[in-house]
C-alpha cells in the first residue's frame, strides 16, 4: 500500500520537484520562483516523510506565512489522510510556545500578576472564557482584535490631546463609555489626517505596529547585530500615517503610544511583535521549554522562508538542533515584507548555519506565459548573482504584455478573471472608484492584516445581503423569498417568523402589509431604482422618518453607502435573476495591495504602476529599499497567468527601463509614446454618470 501511495504523490512532478521532495533528511533549501509549484512540493515532501521515512504525522510541523497558505496545505493533506500534521502560521507557533511555557518568563509572569489574569492574552488566538480578561465592552466571539484595542487607545489619546492632559485610561465599562462620549464631540474637530481613522482601518493598525517594529529592530540589533530596514525606510502606508502624526502632532503620537501601552499592560496583551519576541525569550531562558519543543517534532518545514525574520529563523534553528530536519522553501526575489521585520538574507544565512545543505532549484514556471515571465523578471534581473536561473515558462507563447497610461484604457471582458494590484492601500481605494466609473463589479480587500476582509463594491456583506434578499422578493415573491425578506421588517424576529411559517396566505398577513405595499410601490421601477428604494427605506431617514426595513447599525443614508448601493443596482440590472452574494462575489474583479495578493494567481492582472512612485525625491534612500520596491513589482507582475497590463508612464522609476524595453520588443510599440497619466477628473465622472446612470 505504501508503495502505491508513494508513486501517487510523486506523479506529475517534474525532475527538479521530485528531487526536492525526495531530498535526504537534514537541512534542505528549495529555491522556488513564481508558479514553480512550491505548495505541491511542500505537500508531497510531508507525504514523503510519512510514507518513506515513517515519521508520524503528529511529529511533523509545517509553518506558512499566511492563513491562506495554511488552508491550502491542510486541504491537500486531509485528502490523503494525513490530518494530524500540524500546519500553522509562525505567529501561531509562537503562541503555542507562550501558552505552554509563559511561566518560565519572569516578565510575562509579572505582567499577568499585575493584570490579574491567569495567562497572557495573544491577539487572534481563541482562549477559554475563564482565562480571558474581563473585556465585554469590546469583545467579539472570544477574540480580542488589535483593531478594536487600537481604536480604544486612539479615542483616549484624542480626548487627552484635546484637554491637554496625558491620557489615563479608565478600565471600567462606564469609564470607557464616558471617553467614547467625549470622543464623539472631539472627533469633528480633528484635522483630516486624523478624521478618517476608524475602527478596523488599516492606517491605525500600521501606526500601532510602528511602535512594536521599532522595539523589534532594537532587539534584533542587540541580539544578532543585524541592521533591519524597518522603521528607517518604511512602506509608503507606514510613511504616510506615521509622518502625518509625528510631523504635525508629535504630542498626539506620544499620547497614542502611552494609551496603547497602558491598554496592553492592563490586560496582558501580546501583539504580533511581542508574541515572536516572548516565544524567543522563553526558548533562550528555559532549557526545559526548548527541550520539549525539540522533542515534540521530528521535522520542520517552512514556506515563504524569505519572509521570516531573524528571530523566527533562530527559533527554527533551535527547534531542529538535534536532528537538523529543516526543509525551507523560498525565493529572495519575492521578499516583500522587509518593512515588517522580514529579512531575505535568511536564505544566505541558511548556508552559514547548516554548511553544505541539500539545495534544489525549481526551474519551471507553470503559471504564466513566456511574455509575462520575461517582463516580470526584467525588474529584478540586475540584482541576481552570477549563475542564478529564473524558472522557465512551460506554457506556449501568448498575448504580449501591454502598457497603459490609465486603468480606464484596459479592456476588461470578464471581471471574474481580473486582479488589480497596487503598492498602497490608498491607491486601492482610487482604483475601486475607477472600476466603479467603468461599470466593472469589484471586490475590495480592506484590511492590511493577513486575515483580510473582502467587500463587494466596498459594501459590507450585511448591506449586500439585505439588498439581494429584498430584491429576490420583489422579483419573485415565492414563499421562501417572502419569509427571508420579512426578517428585515421591524418587529419581525425569529419567534414571529416561526408563527408566519404557519400562515397559509402570507400576502394577506397584516404584519407583512408594509412589505407587500413596498413591492406594489416599486414594481414598475428599474432594478437600479428598486435597489435605491431599498436603501432609502432602510433605517431612519435624515428627516427622521422610519423606513419599512430595519436600520440595524448600518448608516444606510451616508454618501458612501448610497453610492455603492446605487452601483450595486446598476450591476444587478445585468442579471436575469437576482444572484446570491457568493455568485456576485465570484463574478467581480478583485482589488488589493500586492502584499495581500501574495501566493495568488489569476488569468488577468492589472498592476497600478503609479502607486509605486512616491511623490518628491528621497522616497527610496538605500539600494536595499530600491530592491525591495522592485521585488514588490516582481511579485505583482508574476501573479498573471494569461494577460498582464502595467498601468504607468514612468520610465524613471528604478529598474523600470528594462521592463519598458521588454514590452517594446513584444508589442513593437515605443512606450515613450504613452501619454502622461491624467487623473480621473470631475468631467470624467460626469461622462461616466451619463453612460451608466446614478451616482459615480
Amino acid at each position: 500500500m505504501h508503495l502505491n501511495l508513494k508513486m501517487k504523490y510523486l506523479e506529475n512532478l517534474n525532475p527538479s520537484q521530485q528531487k526536492a521532495v525526495t531530498a535526504p533528511l537534514g537541512p534542505v533549501s528549495i529555491l522556488a520562483g513564481p508558479g514553480s509549484g512550491k505548495t505541491r512540493v511542500l505537500t508531497a515532501r510531508i507525504q514523503h516523510l510519512f510514507y518513506t521515512h515513517n515519521l508520524a504525522p503528529s511529529r511533523i510541523r509545517a509553518v506558512t506565512f499566511t492563513q491562506n497558505g495554511t488552508q491550502t496545505m491542510r486541504d491537500r493533506l486531509d485528502g490523503d489522510g494525513l490530518k494530524d500534521v500540524r500546519i500553522s502560521t509562525f505567529h501561531s507557533l509562537c503562541r503555542s510556545i507562550i501558552d505552554r511555557h509563559f511561566q518560565r518568563n519572569p516578565q510575562l509572569v509579572d505582567l499577568c500578576k499585575a493584570a490579574g489574569v491567569g495567562m497572557p492574552f495573544c491577539w487572534h488566538s481563541f482562549q477559554p472564557k475563564a482565562k480571558r480578561p474581563h473585556l465585554e465592552w469590546y469583545e467579539e466571539d472570544g477574540r480580542l482584535t488589535p483593531e478594536v484595542a487600537l481604536w480604544v487607545a486612539f479615542q483616549y489619546a484624542c480626548v487627552a490631546f484635546s484637554q491637554k492632559v496625558p491620557p489615563q485610561l479608565d478600565f471600567t465599562e462606564a469609564g470607557y463609555q464616558r471617553v467614547a462620549k467625549v470622543f464623539a464631540r472631539v472627533k469633528p474637530r480633528l484635522r483630516p489626517v486624523h478624521g478618517f481613522v476608524k475602527a478596523g482601518m488599516p492606517e491605525l493598525i500600521l501606526l500601532g505596529n510602528f511602535d512594536g517594529l521599532c522595539r523589534f529592530r532594537d532587539y534584533v540589533r542587540a541580539l544578532f547585530g543585524y541592521e533591519l530596514q524597518i522603521a528607517d525606510e518604511l512602506h509608503p502606508d507606514y510613511q504616510e500615517m506615521v509622518s502625518a502624526f509625528s510631523r504635525n502632532d508629535p504630542q498626539l503620537e506620544t499620547f497614542f503610544r502611552k494609551a496603547y501601552r497602558q491598554l496592553v499592560k492592563r490586560y496582558a496583551f501580546l501583539d504580533f511583535t511581542a508574541q515572536v519576541l516572548c516565544a524567543h525569550q522563553i526558548l533562550l531562558s528555559s532549557p526545559e521549554a526548548l527541550r520539549r519543543m525539540q522533542n515534540q517534532y521530528d521535522a520542520l518545514l517552512i514556506d515563504e522562508f524569505q519572509d521570516t525574520d531573524p528571530v523566527q529563523f533562530d527559533i527554527a534553528q533551535r527547534m531542529v538542533a538535534e536532528h537538523k530536519n529543516l526543509f525551507v522553501v523560498g525565493d529572495h526575489n519575492q521578499a516583500i515584507y522587509g518593512f515588517r521585520g522580514a529579512d531575505a538574507r535568511n536564505i544566505s544565512r541558511f548556508r552559514e548555519v547548516f554548511p553544505e545543505p541539500y539545495e534544489v532549484l525549481l526551474d519551471r514556471n507553470y503559471r504564466s506565459t513566456p511574455e509575462i515571465v520575461e517582463v516580470s523578471r526584467a525588474v529584478v534581473e540586475r540584482y541576481q548573482d552570477t549563475g542564478y536561473v529564473f524558472p522557465t515558462a512551460v506554457k506556449s507563447r501568448g498575448a504580449a504584455v501591454e502598457m497603459k497610461s490609465r486603468l480606464t484604457e484596459v479592456p476588461i471582458s470578464d471581471p471574474a478573471d481580473v486582479l488589480v494590484l497596487s503598492y498602497t492601500n490608498r491607491c486601492v481605494q482610487e482604483n475601486c472608484q475607477t472600476l466603479k466609473s467603468m461599470g466593472i463589479p469589484y471586490v475590495k480587500t480592506v484590511r492590511f492584516a493577513e486575515d483580510s476582509e473582502k467587500r463587494v463594491f466596498c459594501v459590507g456583506k450585511k448591506i449586500v445581503d439585505r439588498v439581494l434578499e429584498v430584491m429576490s422578493f420583489l422579483q419573485e415573491p415565492t414563499r421562501e423569498h417572502i419569509l427571508t425578506a420579512a426578517l428585515h421588517v421591524p418587529g419581525i424576529g425569529e419567534k414571529t417568523l416561526e408563527g408566519l411559517v404557519q400562515v397559509s396566505d402570507l400576502s394577506r398577513e397584516p404584519k407583512l402589509e408594509a412589505l407587500f405595499g413596498f413591492r406594489d410601490y416599486v414594481c414598475g421601477l428599474t432594478a437600479e431604482s428598486q435597489v435605491q428604494a431599498v436603501c432609502d427605506n432602510s433605517g431612519r431617514s435624515p428627516e427622521g422618518q422610519e423606513g419599512i426595513f430595519k436600520g440595524a447599525s448600518i448608516d444606510w443614508h451616508s454618501d458612501s453607502v448610497r453610492s455603492d448601493v446605487s452601483f450595486l443596482g446598476r450591476v444587478l440590472a445585468h442579471y436575469e435573476s437576482i444572484p446570491t452574494y457568493e455568485t456576485l462575489f465570484d463574478a467581480s474583479a478583485q482589488v488589493m495591495t500586492v502584499h495581500q495578493a501574495k501566493g495568488m494567481e489569476t488569468p488577468v492582472v492589472i498592476v497600478d504602476g503609479y502607486s509605486f512612485f512616491a511623490p518628491g525625491d528621497g522616497a527610496f534612500v538605500s539600494e536595499e529599499s530600491v530592491y525591495e520596491a522592485a521585488r514588490v513589482m516582481y511579485v505583482a507582475l508574476s501573479r498573471a497567468e494569461r494577460e498582464l497590463y502595467l498601468v504607468t508612464d514612468r520610465r524613471d522609476y528604478p529598474n523600470m527601463r528594462r521592463v519598458y524595453e521588454m514590452i517594446e520588443r513584444q508589442t513593437g510599440i515605443d512606450c515613450t509614446a504613452v501619454e502622461n497619466r491624467i487623473d480621473f477628473s470631475i468631467e470624467d465622472a460626469q461622462a461616466f454618470e451619463l453612460a451608466f446612470g446614478g451616482d459615480v
